[in-house]
């Protein structure tokens, strides 16, 4: 008995057995259906083939609107001509523009193709005949086979070429299904291991490359779950320091969910900020332009043909003038000079820090490549939500069909443009700034290495002997650090009393700070007594816990530290407990209070708007028509703000000011990170990729759970800063809770499918329910629309939304990066497509009579499945062909690109933002959802594969078809910004499993149901017992080789092989000498040269720099002979390289990367040589004949530096210093960028907004109004930086 209600099964039941629906479908209405597929197919290829060429934003935006790197190269211009380098482009090229995901998507379309194609060969030419030829055809349940109508049936229409067709007494014929059905198994799974064997194979090339090394991400390390005292920086350096190359840096994270949240605030006051000022500034011009028309339209009663030239003429020159504006630096106040805009801005500012050489804490002597200091400033607070928007957002144009042909969506190209090259672009972002305020000038931290444990703001720079009196003496002699840097212990308890508060006063600081050793150790144990409870305290077995290490100091340093071994003011997990000891005894009033007090004044409260004149937009406007808005009830911050409810504010005064204070807090508290509690989590950066992924496969701590899960390849932007501090079996918990509800959705999945198919059953609804008979007084049009328009459109939004809803269940699961959410999804989204696309569908008694039948026997599967799917075939014949005619073709006509570009973009993109938002935000692939609907399709065709033959024909079309469509997309429409590194092919393989799986089930249930018949037509027997039991050993062993198979290439699916190091080192070098090549030619070969000057300038040079090495190496070898000793680890350094030579040379990598000595910071490295003589990056020529651009991708993206190759690494440790800091310690103050006007009042906002308060970017740099009021925009926004384009 059912534990549901009538009505709830009944709705849950509401889809069951629809495709059963299709069984003996013939063959003339199967044509009928597929003539109007390839009706559909050819309009919307006919329409691709005819827009393609007009609409490159769309259909090629990868051409022009994405950096030089990434761009590829336009196909030719025809109807056809466009095929071939989609055949052509070679697997290289294509992995390098598109990523290791795009790449085994399509290999996978590949590898399925690869199944069919050859199934299709061999089963068909055997099946069909077998199935077909002396049939039960549509005559034959006559005579003896009339008396058992249930098992005795016609068989009529496409169902002929299947399973059901042959007649009782041919059941031999069915060893050939059993023949071919292991055929289908055995080729499939050998398929399945040569494709995980290339996949690894080509995964491994692909992470080991040199190009792919040198990023951050292939030598970073994500460690979770970290014990309290392993979470400090000492601590992971000691315990990760035993792989080889020694760590490079080691990120610590902190919790900033307040800190983000304010961020989080700040963006979106910043773009209602925007908004309110474009708008009245809009206003104010539309309001100018009616006038005029209205004075002309007086004026021209007596000649209405002058008056209109005239005025045409006057929106031709305010055309003019916008444009002109837009090609203007204008003006700009509140810059906090926090953007570098270039990555050669970035290098330079960042080459003012100190290096980590200098850090009083760094004492590793054996780092093999300096690592400087707190890195990179030039990203400013990093990569906010606005910057990433250049591959995120939405694609803007103009107003109707006819001018958005030619529009530029709100940009105004510059004629000068492709002369002007790189200086002349994004580049310049010079600009008058009404103030003479200077800005703070900043430097770096004193703790750089320290990361997100220690202050990453810039702070006036002190030099260093304030570092040495910052550090006194008791009077022992003993170094202790300042109060406020001191380790906070709490205060002891039972029968151990120092009379101390756990402050600095501490008596048993002293004792820490004389002994620093003793700061991991673990408490002795206390004799408990008959205390039971205190069980925790006493160790078991007498065996301590094992506890941190502390770093081996360098015996022979090259630069002798001022603060001695257990001074070190790194944070620690003790911080969080000085933090509560601050405001213990304090009341709440005392605490909010305090908090309020700590922070500047952001603004002038005094300020009066009137003091400065009547504003300029008064005179075209009145108070009314600014923008207001309503605040949130309550004062409630998260919740949105209601119509008619809460308190109505003006829009710009409102937001000005929270804009301000926000400000002035996020950028104090960004200056403070240590008052924010630690996390459990770090970033740990190794030297070498193999150490990073041995830290991973290698077990870190003697507690289960803990220090686990770790996570390689890792981009910092991908990071999900909420999930960091996610304990284990709190990941236990969400994700069985997540698991739960995902079973929840897909069984109660029919709850809304029954709802929209109701709506289009008004007439019934009213007629049997009474609360519903007004809705049939309803006017018939809107009936009309109830029954025929809503129910798709409602069905079509929950399709919609449900990937929605899986990416946020993934994400409260605990996931740490977005790929990992991918990954996830993955598997649900097939799960909900697997049961509810085709297993309800398919069985017609219900899925909660399925769940009861299976529940009280599992040995009904076979049965249940083998009854059901043979009649779904035909369903699924429909199914495909839909998917593989009007699917494919609307995917490559881009029909929801068209309907953004023509139709939302003219109503919601307003600000120049907004536009250049549109304009460079191409589509995004996300896998996670895109994968599972060809798995399914897959499954299915595996399925049907023996069942019903037929299947393969319409699998090969679908596959093929989308291969082409995604081939072009890939290379031309769509953008990838992260990259799992194909992790998701090896899963979309396992699932394919679950094809296999139900076929061997669906194939034991039908053996067993076949029956031979007797002379009076009876059933009688089991005649293919031994066909079922051969395919239930293949079940059996299909089960085992999957296990195998997954034991044996599993590690490798994720991680890198020892075995691979020395041929990477190799391939480094080679690369190394290939830039280096490069950039020589770079700089020596000049126009006119003649090939012998430029070897001999090389050859000077080349002298010059061995004169001045030598000198170098003869300095340090007396610096190094003045101390006395010699550290027998620094002995191979110290040979001169002529000598060095003629040594044996080491034999692995590991051997050439341990324990080298710490460079001394005075020393020029080899990197710093190759910097001085390479050449600067690329920039346009404007004397070159290069071919035609688009103007538009020119401008945004001409002369933009994200190739990493081209820096040194003390270039790109620069760079990445900032890159694994938490996103909210990262975040930039946004510019509010407003368009200039003729009529001053965007200048006007701009003095009156500094006048308020200096803490608000708000600039019109290279923006203006047309002749029609709408804004143009000349070049990307101010606060936009081309490192945010570095993948890292």
């Amino acid at each position: 008995m059912s534990l549901l209600g009538n009505g709830t099964q009944d709705a849950l039941d509401a889809g069951a057995g629809k495709a059963q629906t299709s069984q003996g479908i013939t063959l003339s209405t199967f044509f009928a259906s597929l003539v109007g597929a390839i009706a559909v197919f050819a309009i919307e290829f006919g329409l691709f083939l005819i827009i393609k060429n007009k609409f490159s934003r769309i259909y090629q935006p990868r051409t022009y609107l994405v950096p030089e790197r990434e761009r590829t190269k336009a196909p030719p211009a025809g109807l056809w001509q466009w095929v071939v380098p989609v055949f052509r482009t070679s697997n290289s090229d294509f992995i390098q523009k598109c990523g290791l995901d795009a790449y085994f998507f399509l290999r996978y379309l590949r590898t399925l193709l690869k199944i069919f194609v050859p199934l299709a060969f061999i089963i068909l030419p055997i099946l069909i005949p077998t199935n077909l030829v002396r049939g039960r055809g549509d005559s034959f349940a006559v005579g003896k086979y009339s008396l058992n109508q249930t098992l005795y049936t016609n068989v009529s229409g496409l169902d002929q070429l299947a399973w059901g067709n042959v007649r009782p007494d041919r059941n031999s014929r069915y060893w050939a299904h059993l023949i071919l059905a292991i055929v289908v198994v055995v080729y499939t799974c050998f398929i399945f291991f040569d494709e995980l064997r290339g996949y690894i194979r080509l995964r491994q090339a692909y992470l080991t490359s040199p190009q792919h090394r040198l990023r951050a991400s292939a030598t970073t390390v994500l460690v979770t779950a970290i014990p309290r005292k392993w979470c400090t920086f000492e601590a992971l350096d000691g315990l990760y320091d035993v792989f080889p190359g020694g760590i490079r840096n080691i990120w610590v994270n902190r919790n900033y969910d307040e800190l983000s949240e304010k961020v989080k605030m700040r963006e979106t006051l910043a773009l209602k900020l925007e908004g309110a000022e474009t708008a009245l500034i809009k206003n104010a011009k539309k309001a100018h332009l009616k006038k005029l028309k209205g004075e002309a339209k007086k004026a021209g009663k007596a000649g209405h043909k002058e008056a209109k030239e005239k005025q045409l003429d006057q929106q031709r020159a305010s055309n003019m003038d916008g444009a002109a504006m837009a090609e203007t630096a204008g003006i700009s106040t509140g810059n906090p000079h926090q953007v570098r805009h270039t990555v050669d801005e970035a290098l330079a500012d960042a080459s003012n820090e100190p290096s980590r050489e200098q850090s009083p804490e760094r004492k590793k002597p054996f780092v093999p490549i300096p690592v400087l200091g707190q890195g990179i400033e030039a990203v400013g607070h990093g990569i906010d939500n606005i910057g990433r928007t250049v591959f995120k957002g939405l694609k803007q144009v103009g107003k109707d069909v006819d001018d958005r042909l030619n529009t530029t969506g709100g940009f105004a190209p510059n004629s000068d443009a492709l002369a002007a090259g790189s200086s002349d672009t994004h580049h310049d972002h010079a600009h008058r700034d009404p103030t003479t305020t200077a800005e703070t000038s900043t430097a770096s931290s004193r703790y750089p290495h320290a990361h997100n444990a220690t202050s990453q703001e810039k702070q006036p720079r002190q030099p260093d002997n304030d570092v040495v009196r910052s550090i006194s003496q008791d009077k022992e002699g003993h170094f202790r650090p300042p109060a406020d840097q001191r380790l906070a212990l709490p205060p002891q308890k039972n029968h151990f009393d120092f009379g101390g508060d756990g402050t600095h006063d501490d008596p048993r600081l002293d004792d820490i700070y004389r002994n620093p050793q003793r700061l991991g150790e673990a408490n002795k144990p206390h004799k408990a007594g008959l205390k039971f409870w205190n069980h925790k305290r006493s160790t078991p077995f007498g065996i301590p816990s094992p506890t941190p290490h502390r770093k081996e100091e360098d015996e022979f340093p090259l630069n002798a530290d001022p603060i001695t071994p257990g001074a070190n003011p790194q944070a620690t997990a003790n911080d969080l407990d000085s933090v509560k000891d601050v405001n213990r005894g304090k009341s709440t009033k005392e605490k909010s209070e305090s908090k309020a007090n700590e922070y500047p004044a952001a603004y002038n409260e005094e300020y009066d708007p009137n003091d400065d004149g009547e504003p300029a937009w008064k005179t075209y406007l009145t108070d009314k028509d600014r923008d207001t808005m309503r605040l949130p009830i309550f004062g409630w911050t998260w919740m949105p703000s209601l119509p008619l409810m809460g308190q109505k504010v003006d829009t710009i005064d409102h937001c000005r000011k929270e804009l301000a204070r926000l400000n002035v807090e996020i950028e104090q508290d960004q200056r403070e990170p240590e008052k924010f509690p630690l996390m459990n989590s770090a970033f740990v950066q190794f030297n070498h990729q193999v150490a990073a992924h041995m830290a991973c496969q290698a077990v870190s701590h003697h507690t289960p759970n803990q220090m686990a899960p770790r996570a390689v390849e890792i981009s910092p932007d991908d990071v999900i800063w909420d999930n960091m501090s996610t304990k284990w079996w709190e990941s236990y918990l969400r994700t069985g809770v997540v698991i739960l509800l995902i079973m929840g959705l897909i069984v109660g999945w029919a709850f809304p499918v029954t709802f929209t198919g109701l709506l289009s059953q008004i007439k019934y609804l009213t007629d049997n329910y009474t609360w519903l008979r007004w809705l049939g007084r309803a006017p018939t049009w809107v009936l009309s629309i109830v029954q025929g328009i809503l129910p798709p459109l409602l069905l079509s939004l929950l399709l919609a939304i449900l990937p929605v809803i899986l990416r946020l269940l993934a994400k409260s699961q605990g996931d740490h990066t977005g790929m990992a959410v991918e990954l996830s999804v993955q598997s649900y989204y097939f799960a909900f497509l697997f049961v509810q696309v085709f297993l309800v569908v398919s069985i017609s008694s219900g899925i909660t009579t399925v769940i009861d039948q299976i529940s009280n026997g599992p040995q009904n599967v076979p049965s249940i499945l083998a009854s059901n799917l043979p009649k779904a075939s035909n369903y699924f014949f429909s199914y495909l062909l839909l998917q593989a005619l009007s699917v494919s073709a609307g995917a490559l006509v881009q029909v929801l690109g068209l309907f953004k570009w023509f139709v939302l973009a003219p109503l919601l993109d307003n600000t120049a933002r907004q536009k250049w938002a549109r304009q460079t935000s191409l589509p995004d692939m996300q896998w996670g959802t895109f994968f599972p609907v060809y798995t399914n399709l897959a499954a299915i065709g595996l399925i049907y594969s023996v069942i019903s033959p037929l299947i393969l024909i319409f699998n090969i079309i679908t596959f093929s078809l989308f291969w082409l469509v995604y081939r072009y997309n890939t290379l031309y429409v769509t953008k990838f910004r992260f990259d799992t590194g194909g992790l998701l092919y090896p899963k979309a393989i396992n699932q394919l499993f679950t094809g296999l799986y139900v076929m061997e089930l669906c194939l034991i249930g039908l053996f067993f149901l076949v029956r031979d018949a007797d002379d009076s037509g009876h059933a009688v027997g089991t005649p293919c017992k031994g066909q079922a039991i051969v395919m239930l050993v293949v079940f059996l062993l299909t089960i085992l080789y999957q296990y195998l198979l997954n034991k044996a290439f599993g590690p490798l699916f994720r991680y890198l092989p020892i075995t691979l190091e020395d041929e990477a080192v190799m391939r480094d070098e080679e690369f190394a000498r290939a830039q280096e090549k490069q950039w020589n030619l770079g700089e020596d070969e000049e126009e006119g040269e003649d090939i012998n000057d430029i070897l001999e300038k090389r050859a000077r040079r080349s002298k010059e720099e061995s004169k001045q090495a030598e000198e170098i190496e003869m300095k340090a070898i007396e610096a190094r002979r003045e101390r006395g000793r010699l550290d027998p680890r620094n002995l191979g350094s110290m040979v001169p390289s002529a000598i060095g030579n003629l040594l044996p040379a080491k034999g692995s990598w590991a051997d050439r990367s341990r324990n080298q000595p710490a460079r001394d910071s005075a020393m020029p490295s080899h990197d710093h040589f190759i910097s001085l003589h390479r050449p600067q990056r690329r920039k346009v020529d404007p004397e070159s004949q290069r071919p035609a651009v688009n103007p538009i991708g020119e401008a945004l993206f001409s002369g933009i530096n994200d190739e990493i190759e081209d820096l040194t690494p003390e270039e790109r440790d620069k760079l990445v210093q900032r890159a694994f800091q938490h996103e909210a310690l990262r975040a930039k103050r946004p510019v509010i960028w407003i368009p200039r006007d003729e009529l001053g009042v965007s200048d006007d906002e701009i003095h009156r907004t500094q006048r308020f308060s200096k803490h608000i970017w708000i600039s019109n740099e290279y923006t203006g109004l047309d002749g029609k009021a709408r804004v143009v925009y000349r070049r990307s926004p101010p606060d936009f930086s081309e490192v945010d384009l570095i993948e890292l």
